[in-house]
């Protein structure tokens, strides 16, 4: 009778150990899934976070060539203007003159109509 206890002792220790070991295995499983999942999860959002930043850089790329773009326009508008600026000095400069001189014949005529009056 020890021996038959014995023997069930063992028996039932094996498949206390059987049952153990199918635990571990199911916990292993149920981890390597986990940890599977986990991975997926992190690179789906490493690759969802590369074409954000892929679209950040156009998009500042964009607003670069963008901001060159309206420098250069500004730049002609500017030197554009400046050269409106010299050419309306210069005919208000030709203009100022030209009115002198105008003043200046004008008086120079007056002044000869006075003269041929009084010699009259």
């Amino acid at each position: 009778e020890i021996e038959q206890r014995e023997h069930e002792h063992s028996l039932e220790l094996k498949e206390i150990m059987r049952k153990h070991q199918e635990d571990i295995s199911t916990l292993k499983a149920d981890y390597e899934e986990i940890i599977n999942q986990m991975k997926g999860d992190f690179e789906d959002k490493k690759k969802c976070l590369l074409m954000d930043m892929q679209d950040r850089e156009r998009e500042i790329s964009e607003a670069k060539r963008e901001a060159q773009e309206a420098r250069k326009a500004y730049s002609l508008k500017a030197e554009t203007l400046n050269k409106e600026i010299v050419v309306m000095t210069d005919n208000l400069k030709t203009t100022k003159k030209l009115a002198n001189l105008q003043e200046e014949e004008k008086k120079n005529l007056e002044k000869k109509y006075h003269d041929s009056r009084k010699e009259t």
